[in-house]
């Protein structure tokens, strides 16, 4: 005995789906990206001295080196990066007052606050 069902309208279910699995996902990527930015940022102002003193600010290579990057590493993963290419960088952080670990611990409630809001106002406006 065989018993066939048709469904109907599934390409639009799926259609609408994607468009709103697509939204929320650029939206979160913008947010962890500015989110990245505001913690680069951070360091930079370590790393002048405005939290301490100007111990590590000689040049401003460092500073300027510092690039923040956000990727989707899977389909409900999203990764933050700072990064730079200055080889001391990570003498300089391992220092008492290093710069970046200090700026990622002072705004990490702050990304997740606000990179929740970003996903809600996403999927409000989707709504």
């Amino acid at each position: 005995m065989n018993v066939n069902f048709l469904v109907s309208g599934m390409d639009d279910w799926y259609l609408n789906l994607k468009l709103f699995d697509e939204k929320v996902r650029k939206e979160v990527a913008m947010g962890m990206k500015q989110e990245v930015m505001k913690v680069t940022n951070r360091a930079k102002q370590n790393l002048q001295g405005q939290h301490g003193h100007k111990r590590h600010w000689q040049t401003g290579t460092l500073s300027r080196s510092l690039r923040a990057t956000s990727q989707w590493i899977s389909h409900v993963e999203i990764e933050g990066m700072v990064a730079t290419d200055v080889p001391y960088a990570p003498y300089v952080e391992a220092m008492e007052d290093g710069f970046l670990l200090p700026a990622l611990y002072e705004m990490s409630e702050d990304i997740y606050v606000n990179l929740r809001i970003k996903m809600q106002k996403a999927i409000e406006g989707i709504g």
